[in-house]
């Protein structure tokens, strides 16, 4: 039996903050009521709160950030933010502007990043992972030609990404592990503080495994119009792809120089918490520093609802990633 059956059969989660056995998460899990997995809360169908400004890293329409800053004076940290939905152009970067106007009001500037997905016109392996990387490393100079530098504290980045967004953020933070011939390599990657995972995919080999969302990681990495050859796909195209697998999977890029920090809803229907789970103990193995939070009974939009009533299970770890550099 191998290490991951093992925990599975364990029903091992969580020595952090929550710790339970198989037997009692379904036991907890049967008390836990309408958990939000469907993005239908009445957070969502708000309007998209106002930014301050927004910027164009790049040329692509889908190539822009939308910047807030707290009012009032200080140098406040920065987060930003990477939107989900499976890495498909359906969904966008408004859903997750209420979380930006939650960090707002807590003394945290934000950059919610748009970029090509799957279904834009250069979506997908690489330009999806060019788009996120571009924008992190350009958005510096961007604030400093904006003479915003005053009030932004450059030094003090958190990358925030939610589902496949949390693959991205934490993608990002691993890109010192990707491979010097791949197209994905950066020589000057912007430095962060750490990464939060709200419900990540981090494990793409285990998305396409277990077909997330009608195969949604096989989409972006091979294209849709794919995903039906991936089975007979010849052994030097398997190659290649297990190298692209290597470059884009964060699970496969450990150990991560900078904090880690997991956060999943335990009534998440839409990214298994195993995706997490195993990347936790697999970080421990490389004696990183990561922390992994399980929110019992949150759903997958839960964590970033900030009217959610498990909304400040989610505040504290945004101020515990934040708080060891202000």
């Amino acid at each position: 039996m191998n290490r991951r059956n093992f925990l599975t059969t364990l029903g091992v989660y969580l020595p952090l903050s929550l710790s339970f056995g198989t037997g009692v998460a379904s036991a907890a899990q049967a008390q836990c009521q309408a958990p939000d997995n469907e993005l239908d809360s009445a957070t969502f169908a708000q309007p998209q709160p106002p930014y301050l400004q927004r910027y164009q890293y790049d040329q692509h329409p889908q190539n822009f950030f939308d910047l807030r800053i707290p009012e009032g004076e200080g140098r406040y940290p920065l987060a930003i933010l990477i939107h989900g939905g499976y890495w498909r152009s359906k969904y966008d970067l408004q859903y997750l502007s209420h979380l930006a106007a939650a960090l707002t009001k807590m003394g945290i500037a934000s950059a919610n990043i748009e970029y090509r997905r799957v279904g834009d016109v250069g979506g997908g392996y690489p330009g999806t992972f060019l788009d996120v990387a571009n924008c992190i490393d350009r958005l510096p100079q961007i604030i400093r030609d904006a003479k915003l530098e005053q009030r932004i504290d450059l030094n003090n980045i958190v990358l925030i990404g939610h589902s496949a967004g949390g693959h991205l953020a934490a993608w990002a933070a691993s890109r010192a592990s990707i491979d010097r011939q791949s197209v994905l390599f950066s020589e000057n990657a912007t430095p962060t503080a750490g990464f939060i995972s709200l419900a990540g995919v981090l494990d793409l080999d285990y998305a396409i495994a277990h077909h997330l969302s009608d195969n949604a990681a096989l989409g972006l990495l091979i294209g849709p119009s794919e995903v039906a050859n991936y089975a007979q796909m010849p052994p030097d195209k398997m190659a290649e792809f297990r190298q692209i697998i290597s470059n884009t999977s964060p699970a496969a890029m450990l150990p991560v120089k900078t904090k880690a920090y997991l956060v999943h809803g335990m009534m998440d229907d839409s990214v298994p918490m195993d995706t997490n789970r195993f990347y936790y103990q697999d970080a421990i193995e490389h004696e990183m520093d990561v922390y992994y939070q399980i929110i019992e009974c949150a759903g997958h939009f839960d964590i970033v609802d900030p009217q959610s009533p498990h909304f400040s299970e989610v505040e504290k770890v945004i101020t515990l990633a934040f708080a060891g550099h202000r």
